[in-house]
């Protein structure tokens, strides 16, 4: 329990880090564009968020890697988004999903080092 707690505060902490140092804010909330479609076809977003839903986690953060670039921001706002809602899940539908907190934290770590931002 202590090490999940402190796997979450490091989550916690890494996207506080991101929002300041790219996005120059506290913290870093998606926009969802007006008429975006969260579906899968709708969109990376869309189809991350069905994915998750799905407990396609790892097959998920697979299509997220193919799409970062360095210096893309709205990739790097999608790629945050899409490891908060990760962390938020249960430590069984991480399980089902074969991921672990782990490597939500290494995987936003691997995001921003796309980016550009190594921390």
């Amino acid at each position: 329990m202590f090490q999940q707690d402190y796997i979450l505060r490091q989550i916690e902490m890494l996207t506080a880090a991101i929002a300041r140092i790219v996005f120059h804010r506290d913290t870093v909330t998606y926009e969802q564009p007006e008429g975006e479609v969260l579906t899968e076809g709708g969109g990376l977003r869309g189809d991350l968020i069905v994915m998750i839903g799905q407990g396609r986690l790892g097959e998920a953060e697979d299509l997220l890697f193919q799409h970062l670039r360095p210096g893309g921001r709205e990739e790097l706002l999608i790629a945050v988004d899409f490891y908060e809602r990760v962390a938020r899940l249960t430590d069984e539908e991480l399980a089902r999903g074969h991921f672990s907190r782990e490597e939500i934290l290494q995987g936003l770590t691997d995001a921003a080092g796309v980016f550009g931002v190594h921390l």
